[in-house]
């Protein structure tokens, strides 16, 4: 097979937490694009420790100025790239597959150059996706653009778990609701009283709500017990019910009923055959957790402070409608479990727009059960915990048939019992950014 060197500008970045994190030998980088495939294999060196590495490709767009062709351009990737690289000083190659992201560009030499990134393990990549399929393969990407296929591709609603990191160490932020917000529920000076959080960490959040083709795949990925069911959601249409979201489930369904009943006193203890658990050993370890509801409600806001997360307020039925599957657009009194996702019930995860980190669905659709204790007087707990003690659990962003539409805002709560499951009440998988596997 014939390869011809390219003349790319060969460019190194190290995204490392420390001075000893993990480097790319500049020395080391090669690359060069075969003449009859145009595939384009970049070798590079990885030393220091293990890391996450992502490659950009760039071109020279001015004199001097250097730009990305954009990570939808670079989805055609393979080798050691968008995954943890524990190969230390010998060469590994990643291969880029021009022709399927870049169609009928020419590759000139002098004008492309690659930009290999490698990336700490505890400061990894926006994006982190889980094979539910395949067990051990978890995968890291740059944004949600460099997905290959895209977000909206079925596999990320069935067959793999797409989570976002959420930049929120030592972010300062308002939490709750003015008394001026439009259509307040009528108890939010309790529920939602406004105070200042910081939180200490990055977190990672779905993408979607978990979905029932999700639940199901982590489900049979392990031995399933005796009395367990694989999928109990009630919206279970033949033709639409993997990329529904899950509901009819339970806090102790989701985390177990002995370790994972004790928030605080176990801290993120999950029991193994719990949802959760089953989750962590596919993936191969990994944090993976209910959101706290502070987290919750940081990644619904996506930085502003309005009602809705699109930066409107909740003041007309119509406003709502746009962003969310909600009682005046679900036909909630069918209650009908054959009828597609457009007719009633619940929505197909992603039916409505994203907000300002491509997260969908916070409000409306199902009810997400929160990791921590409720309290109603928030103010008064640390947010990065919770209450110390309690019965109860919040859940936010309301519901496809919620007739109390106030609950689908980005500062509304209510709570859940550890055993309470019904149509309406679903959840999204949350994890630190320093316990990712």
């Amino acid at each position: 097979m014939k390869t011809q060197s390219m003349m790319f500008g060969v460019v190194v970045a190290s995204f490392a937490a420390y001075a000893s994190g993990p480097r790319v030998d500049l020395n080391a980088v090669t690359v060069s694009q075969d003449a009859s495939s145009h595939r384009v294999t970049v070798k590079y060196t990885l030393t220091g420790e293990p890391g996450i590495v992502t490659l950009d490709i760039q071109t020279n767009a001015a004199e001097n100025v250097w730009e990305s062709i954009g990570d939808d351009k670079i989805r055609s990737l393979a080798g050691a790239v968008n995954r943890r690289v524990d190969v230390l000083d010998r060469e590994s190659e990643i291969y880029w597959f021009p022709n399927k992201d870049w169609p009928g560009q020419t590759i000139t030499g002098g004008k492309l150059r690659a930009v290999v990134k490698a990336w700490s393990t505890n400061a990894p990549p926006d994006v982190m996706v889980v094979d539910l399929v395949v067990g051990g393969d978890v995968r890291y990407f740059p944004s949600l653009d460099a997905l290959p296929g895209g977000i909206q591709d079925h596999r990320y609603k069935t067959e793999c778990l797409v989570l976002r990191k959420c930049p929120a160490e030592g972010v300062r932020w308002r939490m709750g609701s003015p008394s001026s917000e439009p259509n307040r529920h009528w108890d939010s000076a309790n529920r939602e009283q406004l105070h200042a959080v910081t939180l200490t960490n990055d977190f990672y959040i779905g993408v979607y709500e978990v979905t029932q083709g999700q639940y199901k795949r982590v489900m049979e990925s392990q031995t399933v017990l005796p009395g367990e069911q694989v999928n109990p959601a009630y919206f279970s249409q033949a033709e639409d019910w993997e990329t529904r979201p899950v509901e009819t489930v339970t806090y102790d369904g989701i985390r177990g009923n002995s370790d994972g009943h004790e928030w605080l006193t176990k801290g993120h203890a999950v029991d193994s055959g719990s949802w959760l658990g089953k989750l962590r050993t596919h993936a191969g370890g990994g944090q993976f957790d209910l959101p706290l509801d502070a987290e919750w409600e940081f990644a619904c806001r996506a930085g502003t402070g309005t009602g809705l997360n699109n930066e409107t307020e909740f003041s007309t039925v119509d406003d709502l409608c746009a962003v969310a599957r909600c009682y005046y657009n679900s036909n909630p009194g069918a209650y009908a479990r054959t009828t597609p996702a457009s007719e009633s019930g619940t929505s197909v995860v992603g039916s409505y727009g994203q907000n300002q980190w491509g997260l969908y669905d916070m409000h409306g659709n199902v009810w997400e059960i929160c990791l921590d204790w409720y309290v109603k007087q928030l103010a008064t707990v640390d947010p990065c915990v919770g209450a110390t003690t309690g019965n109860m659990h919040p859940r936010r962003g309301g519901s496809w048939a919620e007739s109390t539409t106030q609950l689908c805002r980005s500062a509304a709560r209510s709570d859940v019992g550890n055993t309470s499951a019904d149509m309406q009440c679903g959840f999204r998988v949350a994890c630190s950014a320093l316990a990712c596997p």
